[in-house]
């Protein structure tokens, strides 16, 4: 509903609770009932995320399966022939410049080190602070970008060798530590004697790749263009029943990747699940983007 209506949780739960329609959907047969409150289903999403994380199965998936196979039986729905398709979704997270992500970072990056680290270290991070990432690139000149990418990357050397090591155990370092990778390169001073003469190299535009992280609030998110639109975040590929007698058709399979991925890939991987859940089936039918030797 939420993603149907455009919601934010607080009209979702506005409307939970006043919206007739809404509660008749949901279940809700009287004025009385309130399910959860906001922080449960919070709670319930961080839980979900946490398991999924540690043990990498996805619950979601194992109640959508075991949904779909009662549903096949008791509907008597025939899966003997089915279609997939893909769509393009775009990832609910801002669009960042280069710049502006790199920037974004280092603001992150302070926001968790400790008051007494905020003051030790305030003059390294000193020219970044007290506006947003937006704010910051906004009063550059284009002529200041590539300085300013050099800076950047001199910055996220010494984070590297000096923070880092600190903070090693914070979320944020994951993602500073892929981002310093895909944007920069350490070249060696070989007349030097020590690390400390490692020089950072900001990487040409030609070397960021679809896959490269495009915001720090998705690391999962990928970049594409599809019938010259750009999409910045996943592709989800549906599969579902198509035989031709069948009063209705149910979907049987979903999985969501990386915009950046293959329609072809995606199938590749699924073929094997697609048999399990529908063990009668005898055609697919997909649009060319699917086909390849393999499949």
């Amino acid at each position: 509903l939420m993603k149907l209506r455009n919601w934010t949780y607080e009209e979702l739960f506005e409307n939970m609770q006043f919206h007739v329609l809404v509660r008749i959907a949901l279940g809700l047969n009287d004025l009385e009932t309130m399910p959860f409150c906001m922080a449960t289903l919070f709670n319930f999403q961080n839980r979900l995320n946490d398991h999924f994380i540690k043990t990498g199965e996805n619950l979601f998936e194992q109640v959508f399966d075991g949904l779909t196979a009662q549903q096949l039986k008791e509907l008597k729905v025939k899966a003997n022939i089915c279609r997939t398709d893909s769509l393009m979704v775009a990832s609910n997270i801002r669009f960042y410049s280069r710049l502006q992500l790199l920037v974004e970072l280092i603001l992150r990056i302070y926001r968790v080190l400790t008051d007494s680290d905020q003051a030790l270290y305030r003059q390294q991070f000193e020219r970044y602070l007290g506006k947003s990432s937006g704010q910051y690139i906004y009063a550059l000149k284009s002529v200041d970008l590539e300085s300013e990418l050099l800076k950047v990357g001199e910055l996220y050397h010494w984070i590297d060798r000096q923070i880092k090591p600190l903070y090693a155990d914070q979320q944020v370092f994951q993602v500073f530590e892929r981002i310093y990778q895909e944007h920069f390169t350490i070249v060696s001073d070989l007349s030097a004697c020590t690390a400390q003469a490692d020089r950072v190299q900001v990487r040409p535009p030609a070397e960021l790749h679809s896959a490269c992280v495009q915001s720090p609030d998705d690391l999962d998110a990928a970049y594409r263009e599809k019938n010259g639109r750009p999409i910045r975040g996943h592709v989800i590929s549906v599969v579902e029943t198509a035989t031709p007698e069948n009063e209705i058709n149910l979907i049987t399979d979903v999985v969501l990747k990386p915009a950046n991925t293959d329609d072809s890939t995606i199938l590749n991987g699924r073929l094997d699940n697609i048999k399990e859940k529908t063990p009668e089936i005898e055609e697919l039918h997909f649009d060319g983007g699917y086909g390849s030797e393999s499949n």
